[in-house]
């Protein structure tokens, strides 16, 4: 019952998320018959939607650095937490929402045999950075369970569809010490 449960919200948040994300400041109806275009990929200042920075609303006091540009093709946010966690999102798409979230994780996650491959593991890890990123919004919660709900079927830097109109791709890393968990996130 709670596979079901867990589905079901998983479904009507995207699809929330979907409607919010193309709402803009337009109305959804306008946005329906809306003809997107190739230019509109490539140049976010044609999009009818806006994007905007994340990390700018509500309590920002144990974030320590932030930094949003927006360039013609992407938004790329820098944030840094009081916890040691660093994360860097970029956003892109027109039509279709893209988001990149490369975590820098405070400490090393150790990686061993077992967990190399093991998508499963780096998910549960990307899962708690999701977890923490609600005390800032809580829509970071669908994203934690988008995640969750292809544990069991993920394999590493490969795109996982979860719904028509969501999926996403994971990946580790690790650089200088430094384990670095990217989840890419598309949202129709």
């Amino acid at each position: 019952m709670s596979k079901y449960f867990l589905w079901i919200s998983l479904l009507a948040f995207v699809l929330s998320l979907s409607i919010s994300c193309k709402n803009g400041d337009s109305k959804t109806e306008e946005l329906e018959e809306f003809e997107y275009t190739d230019q509109m990929e490539r140049d976010l200042s044609l999009c009818p939607n806006k994007v905007t920075s994340i990390f700018n609303i509500g309590d920002t006091s144990s974030i320590t650095q932030h930094n949003f540009e927006l360039r013609k093709a992407e938004a790329i946010e820098n944030v840094s937490f009081e916890n040691g966690l660093q994360l860097k999102l970029r956003q892109s798409g027109c039509q279709v929402l893209k988001q990149r979230y490369e975590f820098v994780l405070p400490t090393t996650v150790p990686v061993t045999e077992d967990n190399q491959e093991d998508a499963a593991f780096w998910i549960d890890e990307a899962a708690k950075q999701f977890e923490y990123l609600t005390t800032f919004a809580d829509d970071f919660i669908i994203y934690q369970q988008l995640i969750l709900a292809g544990r069991d079927y993920a394999t590493l830097n490969e795109p996982l569809r979860i719904t028509q109109d969501a999926g996403f791709t994971i990946n580790h890393f690790q650089i200088d010490n430094q384990t670095i968990i990217v989840v890419e996130v598309e949202l129709m």
